[in-house]
């Protein structure tokens, strides 16, 4: 009777964790149009992101306030030191509720490409900022490589696999 009931149990948090992980799955898929948006980049500049189509695009959504994006930056810095005059470029988009707080952390983490956008959100547990809800993100760190020309050719990879596809991708130009 007790193997039953542990069966039962590890039944229940299975369904857990599957359903959980679904749930945060974002709502894109490879081979999809990434959604056009326009934001006001630090500068003051405007910003598009069909502007940048004929460069790989690394969508790069986070927070200051979010350890495991924080932990993850040196590593992105390193991704487009080696990959930045190759057509490629990283888009981030920052969901924050504090803008001083976002920019301590960009100047903290060194993030030196050009495309920094603030999305400011009422929530952390829905994401309700426009360009979030466009792309289906409902957990940070959340990355999408775009290919030239606009589809998306990765959702969510973890560093391991992006840096893989980005020495293939770049070994064939």
């Amino acid at each position: 009777m007790n193997i039953r009931k542990i069966l039962i149990a590890a039944g229940i948090l299975a369904a857990i964790a599957i359903g959980r992980y679904v749930y945060f799955l974002p709502s894109l898929s490879s081979g999809m149009a990434p959604p056009d948006f326009e934001a006001t980049l630090p500068s003051g500049e405007s910003f598009r992101l069909s502007a940048l189509h004929d460069k790989y695009i690394l969508m790069h959504f986070w927070g200051s306030w979010c350890g495991p994006c924080r932990r993850e930056n040196p590593a992105l810095n390193a991704i487009y030191e080696q990959y930045r005059h190759r057509n490629f470029t990283i888009v981030s988009v920052a969901i924050e509720k504090d803008p001083a707080r976002w920019q301590i952390a960009r100047d903290q983490d060194k993030l030196p490409w050009p495309h920094h956008v603030l999305e400011l959100t009422s929530s952390f547990r829905f994401f309700d900022s426009p360009i979030a809800q466009q792309f289906g993100v409902k957990k940070l760190p959340t990355l999408f490589l775009i290919a030239p020309g606009g589809q998306i050719a990765m959702v969510d990879p973890d560093l391991d696999r992006l840096k893989e596809k980005l020495a293939v991708l770049f070994a064939r130009q």
